[in-house]
């Protein structure tokens, strides 16, 4: 799944400023580092909303009376037929 791999991307691109700001300003003396921990834990958040909301939606897809009713099916016996494929 795409998103995935964009989350995980963000949350090595903060991993990546965390320790980038730790060893450049020290880890002891100054806690700058830490105003970077939140947008990690934001957005694995926002990771498990997704996939408490839409994963079920995606993964398998179940159509409701009304979408079936309103689905055009292609058979291969009309197009022999008309020869509507071949124009």
């Amino acid at each position: 799944m795409v998103i995935n791999r964009l989350l995980a991307g963000v949350i090595f691109m903060q991993m990546l400023m965390v320790a980038t700001i730790g060893l450049a300003l020290g880890w002891r003396d100054d806690f700058t580092w830490v105003a970077t921990l939140p947008p990690i834990l934001l957005t694995l958040l926002f990771k498990l909303y997704l996939s408490r909301t839409f994963v079920k939606q995606f993964r398998h897809f179940v159509p409701d009376k009304s979408e079936l009713s309103n689905a055009l099916v292609h058979s291969a016996g009309a197009d022999h037929r008309g020869n509507k494929l071949e124009k």
